[in-house]
């Protein structure tokens, strides 16, 4: 006998919650970005060398999850769905 276990109220809930999530990490890093971009020559040192090398390294971090958030998204919304249909069939 098959089983289903798991809440589609609750998967959809937190596939919302990651899509707002990654739209307002996207927003804030973009601006982060462009407010640094925008120092242009006025912060030039060691330090700001090493601020922009860990900065991008997070940036690519963050890009990889935002495109993994992005999969898993309609993923979960689909799974919410078939979860649902499952469960009052």
């Amino acid at each position: 006998m098959a089983q289903a276990i798991g809440d589609p109220e609750e998967l959809e809930r937190f596939a919302y919650a990651l899509q707002q999530f990654t739209d307002s990490l996207n927003d804030s890093v973009g601006a982060l970005n462009g407010a640094f971009l925008s120092l242009g020559d006025t912060w030039q040192d060691e330090k700001r060398s090493q601020f922009e090398e860990e900065f991008n390294m997070l940036a690519q971090q963050l890009h990889q999850f935002n495109a993994n958030a992005a999969d898993q998204v309609p993923y979960l919304i689909a799974l919410a769905s078939r979860l649902r249909d499952y469960l009052q069939s």
